[in-house]
C-alpha cells in the first residue's frame, strides 16, 4: 500500500531493468505523452542480481525506490523486486505471443529457433507454435552455468537464432548466434498505461480527501470523525460552534464519554438522536464508515434542532413551488400518428403568435405538455411560464393567487403583500388548467385582465399593467357550460381565439406501442422483450378512458407484476390483463382461455389494419398470414 502523504507530493513511475530494457524504454518515451503531474524515470537494474541471487540490502532498495513509486520491470525481475519492496506496486511487463511470432522465422524455414527465458517457459506459446507449424523450441535456465551449457548444446544443433531476454541475448553474441529481444514497445506501453491508471485513481482519492476536508470545514452542520476505537479525530468549525468548545477540547475524546452515552454507536442512525446540550437541543446522527464490511471509523453529524426545523420549513416551501419555466418541448410529445402530428403542427403554428389559446382534450391527454411546448417555441420562451390548476384551490385562495394582494388585505396576509401569478407571468405565459372550474366572479376579473391587460391586487386601488399570453385548458365542453350559465360567453370568445384539440389515446392506437416502449425503457430492470404481441394487443384493444396518464399507471402495474416471475407468454398475458383491469379477480384462468377464438382473431386483424393504416399487405405480414388468407377472413367477417 502506498504511503499517501508521500504519494501526494511525489507520484512517480520508474522503469528498471537491464541495459537493453532501459534502451527500449528510452525509445518509447520519445513517442508517448505522460501527464505532467507524474514523474517518470528509467534506471538499470543489475541483471546479475537476479540471475545469481545477489543480495541487495533493503536500505539500498528503499533508498532507490521511494514508497510512492510504481515500478515497471520485466516479468522475472518484477517478481524479485515485488518480494523485496512490499510498500511499492510492481507491474511486470509481459511478453506476448504476438511479440514472439513477429520475430519468429516463417514456417518455410527449417532452421530451429530457440526461445530462452530465465527460470520458466512462456505460457501458451508451445501450443501456438505447434498449431502454426513453426520450428521453435523453448528453453529455460536458472544460473550462468545452465545458460552456457544450453548455448553449447544449441550451437552444436546448428541453431542460428534465439529470442529471449537481455541476459540470453548478451550471451548469444559470445556464441555467434543471432538474437532478438522479446520485449516490445507495445508491451511496455501497456504496462505504463496501467501504472498511469493506478496513479490517477490514487490522485482522485487525494482530491476526494481534500474535498472531504473542505466539506467538513464549510458545512453548516457540525461534523466529527472517529477512528475504529471511536476516538474523535476531526472536528469541524461548525461542530466547535454548536458544541461551544474549541477543537483541542473535543479531539481525542472517546465518543461515548463525550456525549455521556446518549447516542448508540453499535449501529447507523437512520434518524438523528435528539440530546440536551447545555441550554439547547442538538440532533446527532451517527454513521459508521466501512471498508469491505469492516468498520474503519465513523462520522457524526450535529445540527441544532431549531435550525433543522427552519430548514425543513424552507424546503417544504421550495418543494411546493413550481418552477416558473417550461420543462417540456415538442420533441417530448411521443407519437407519430396522423392525429397527434396534426395537433403538433397546429400547436407549432400557434406558438408563433401572441393570441390566446384554448386547449381541449380529455383528462390525461397531455394538455399542459402542449402548453409548455408552445411557450418553449414562442418568442416568450426566455420569460416565465406560470401554471395553475383552477380546480385545485378554494375560491378565496384562487383569487389571491391569480391577482395578488396588498399587506393587510385580509387576516394572515404576508407582510409586504404578494404578487399574483399574472404579475409573475409578465412578458411570459400563464397556463390556466381546468378553466371551466373558475368561479363566475373570477371569470369577470379574468376577462378584464385579458381585455385591459392590467391587474389590481386585493386590497389595492393601484393598476398594474401586464403583458401575458394566456393558454387555457379544459376537459369539458365549454359551450354546454355557457348554456347552463356556468361559464361566461364573452370570456369563452376571449380565451379561444385559437383552439387546439388533443386527440384521446383510443383514437390513435398506433401511438400506443411507441409510447409503451419509450416509457418502459425507464425501468432499468425491465426488458422490452416482455412487451409481446399478445400484451400489446391487449393495450390496442383497451379504450383508455384515462388516456396517457392511465397508460402510465397500467405499465407501472405490469412492471411490478412481472418482477421475479416466469416471463412465459401465458403469464405475461395474464399480468397485462391484471394491469388493465386491477379490480377484477386475479385467480381466474389465463385471459387467452376465456376469450372466444373468433373474437380474438377479429381483434388481432382490426389492430393490425389500424396500425398499418388499412394497408392489407403490411397487416398480413404483421399477422404472419398471406394476403389472400387475410382477404378471406375479412369476407367471412362481413
Amino acid at each position: 500500500m502506498l504511503h499517501k502523504g508521500v504519494f501526494y507530493i511525489y507520484p512517480k513511475i520508474l522503469i528498471t531493468g537491464s541495459k537493453q530494457f532501459s534502451l527500449l524504454a528510452n525509445r518509447l518515451l520519445q513517442t508517448i505523452n505522460i501527464p505532467d503531474w507524474i514523474e517518470l524515470d528509467v534506471s538499470e537494474y543489475p541483471i546479475e542480481a537476479l540471475i545469481e541471487h545477489i543480495s541487495i540490502s533493503m536500505t539500498e532498495l528503499r533508498h532507490k525506490y521511494e514508497p510512492a513509486t510504481i515500478i515497471l520491470s520485466g516479468e522475472q525481475s518484477a517478481k524479485s523486486l515485488e518480494k523485496r519492496l512490499i510498500n511499492n506496486i510492481v507491474i511486470p511487463v509481459k511478453v506476448s505471443e504476438m511479440d514472439i511470432l513477429l520475430q519468429a522465422p516463417s514456417n518455410n524455414t527449417k532452421t530451429e529457433t530457440a526461445i530462452i527465458n530465465y527460470n520458466t517457459n512462456l505460457e501458451k506459446i508451445d501450443q501456438l507454435i505447434s498449431r502454426l507449424g513453426l520450428s521453435i523450441n523453448q528453453y529455460s535456465f536458472r544460473n550462468q552455468k545452465e545458460i552456457h551449457t544450453l548455448f553449447n548444446k544449441l550451437k552444436k544443433r546448428g541453431v542460428h537464432k534465439i529470442i529471449g531476454g537481455s541476459y540470453a541475448c548478451a550471451i548469444a553474441s559470445d556464441y555467434g548466434i543471432e538474437s532478438s529481444f522479446f520485449y516490445s514497445e507495445q508491451s511496455l506501453k501497456e504496462a505504463i498505461d496501467t501504472a498511469i491508471k493506478y496513479l490517477t485513481i490514487y490522485r482522485k482519492e487525494m482530491e476526494q480527501s481534500a474535498l472531504f476536508r473542505t466539506v467538513v470545514q464549510k458545512n453548516n452542520s457540525g461534523i466529527l470523525s472517529t477512528d475504529q476505537q471511536n476516538t474523535i479525530t476531526t472536528a469541524s468549525q461548525s461542530a466547535e460552534k454548536l458544541l461551544g468548545l474549541n477543537k483541542d477540547k473535543i479531539i481525542s475524546w472517546n465518543l461515548n464519554q463525550f456525549f455521556h452515552n446518549k447516542i448508540t454507536l453499535s449501529e447507523d442512525h437512520e434518524y438523528p438522536t435528539v440530546i440536551n446540550w447545555g441550554n439547547k437541543k442538538l440532533a446527532v446522527t451517527h454513521s459508521m464508515v466501512r471498508l469491505s464490511h469492516f468498520k474503519v471509523g465513523s462520522i457524526v453529524i450535529i445540527d441544532g434542532v431549531d435550525d433543522l426545523q427552519e430548514k425543513e420549513l424552507n424546503i417544504r416551501k421550495k418543494i411546493n413551488e413550481k418552477p416558473l419555466q417550461s420543462q417540456y418541448k415538442f420533441d417530448d410529445i411521443i407519437g407519430k400518428s396522423e392525429k397527434i402530428n396534426q395537433a403538433k403542427k397546429h400547436a407549432m403554428k400557434f406558438s408563433r403568435t401572441n393570441s390566446s389559446i384554448l386547449i381541449q382534450g380529455e383528462s390525461g391527454t397531455g394538455k399542459e405538455l402542449f402548453a409548455q411546448s408552445i411557450h418553449d417555441t414562442s418568442n416568450r420562451s426566455d420569460r416565465t411560464f406560470v401554471a395553475i390548476n383552477c380546480a385545485a384551490l378554494p375560491e378565496n385562495l384562487l383569487d389571491s393567487e391569480l391577482f395578488g394582494y396588498e399587506e393587510g388585505a385580509f387576516t394572515g396576509a404576508s407582510k409586504g403583500g404578494k404578487k399574483g401569478l399574472f404579475e409573475l407571468a409578465d412578458k411570459g405565459t400563464i397556463f390556466l388548467d381546468e378553466i371551466s372550474e373558475l368561479p363566475i366572479h373570477l371569470q369577470s376579473k379574468l376577462l378584464r385582465v385579458l381585455q385591459e391587460k392590467e391587474v389590481m391586487r386585493i386590497g389595492s386601488h393601484k393598476i398594474i399593467p401586464v403583458d401575458v399570453r394566456v393558454i387555457a385548458a379544459t376537459n369539458k365542453n365549454l359551450l354546454q357550460s355557457i348554456q347552463s350559465q356556468k361559464f361566461r360567453e364573452d370570456l369563452y370568445y376571449r380565451i379561444s381565439v385559437l383552439q387546439l384539440s388533443i386527440p384521446p389515446l383510443r383514437e390513435r392506437p398506433e401511438d400506443i406501442e411507441e409510447f409503451t416502449l419509450h416509457y418502459i425503457s425507464q425501468f432499468h430492470d425491465f426488458q422490452s422483450s416482455l412487451m409481446t404481441k399478445s400484451t400489446l394487443t391487449q393495450l390496442y384493444n383497451y379504450s383508455f378512458p384515462g388516456n396517457i396518464r392511465e397508460l402510465i399507471n397500467i405499465l407501472e402495474r405490469f412492471h411490478v407484476y412481472c418482477m421475479d416471475e416466469d416471463p412465459s407468454e401465458d403469464n405475461l398475458a395474464q399480468f397485462m390483463h391484471q394491469a388493465i383491469y386491477p379490480t377484477e379477480k386475479t385467480d381466474c384462468v389465463p385471459m387467452k382461455e376465456t376469450l372466444n377464438l373468433k373474437t380474438m382473431e377479429q381483434q388481432l386483424i382490426h389492430t393490425a389494419l389500424t396500425k398499418n393504416k388499412g394497408n392489407k399487405n403490411l397487416a398480413a405480414k404483421d399477422l404472419g398470414i398471406s394476403r389472400s388468407t387475410l382477404w378471406r377472413k375479412l369476407e367471412i367477417d362481413h
